[in-house]
């Protein structure tokens, strides 16, 4: 082979080997660029931005709490972002679990955000968070509905609606369980009946009565029924 044909391959061998080596420089340099660009928009601005307070306080966006399992309960809790000069304490604190600060405790999520404006469950526990995030604090009243005596749990529940509204929650239990065979009281010797129960349900709804729970399917057995082994209880009071 000619030597001046040689030398002309050898040449175009090494400019092609140097505009592939450039070109990877180029991307390189490129994608370099654009992960920084990624950083400082994603997230560098926008923690700047909300530990400058910027933006309006009263917009917010709400998306659908991510659970174990679909929850179809309007009363269920949203994912709330973070926002605002009001939300400063909670963006210095970016771990996941409780906190606490001076207007109460919230629970915040792994990806920053944190349950707002209804229930949730965590850990199997249920709890009621305001529209801010914060654990709502009141009072259960739990009733217990005794066979026979529905005229009596109208009653109650009528005192307890006038006297503090939708302010307390009311338990509705029909779980009474007869232990054993009572002589003097006859009426209690058996449960509470389906009937009996949605009579007191359907009276809750009539006078107003919003805040509440009440109990689905069979639970007038045994197992609901505490251990009473005197755990916690002086001996003078057992006597």
């Amino acid at each position: 082979m000619d030597k001046r044909v040689l030398r002309e391959r050898m040449r175009r061998k090494k400019r092609q080997m140097m505009i592939r080596h450039y070109t990877k420089i180029g991307l390189y340099v490129v994608g370099l660029i654009l992960a920084v660009v990624f950083v400082v928009r994603g997230i560098i601005v926008p923690i700047a931005h909300r530990v400058g307070g910027g933006g309006s306080s009263n917009e917010s966006i709400q998306a659908q709490a991510e659970t174990e399992e679909v929850q179809t309960n309007s009363d269920a809790a949203v994912r709330q972002p973070l926002k605002g000069k009001s939300d400063t304490d909670k963006i210095a604190t970016m771990t996941a679990g409780w906190h606490e600060d001076t207007n109460g405790k919230w629970y915040q999520n792994a990806d920053g955000t944190y349950f707002a404006n209804g229930f949730q469950d965590i850990d199997g526990v249920t709890y009621s968070f305001d529209e801010n995030g914060y654990i709502q604090k009141g009072t259960i009243v739990r009733h217990l509905i005794l066979p026979g005596h529905t005229k009596n749990s109208k009653e109650a529940l009528k005192i307890l609606h006038e006297m503090f509204g939708n302010r307390i929650y009311i338990s509705i239990m029909n779980q009474y369980t007869p232990v054993f065979e009572q002589k003097k009281y006859t009426e209690l010797n058996r449960c509470v009946t389906k009937r009996e129960y949605e009579k007191i349900l359907d009276y809750a709804f009539e006078i107003g009565i919003e805040n509440g729970f009440f109990q689905d399917g069979k639970t007038a057995r045994e197992s609901f029924i505490p251990a009473f082994n005197y755990e916690g209880v002086q001996k003078d009071a057992v006597k």
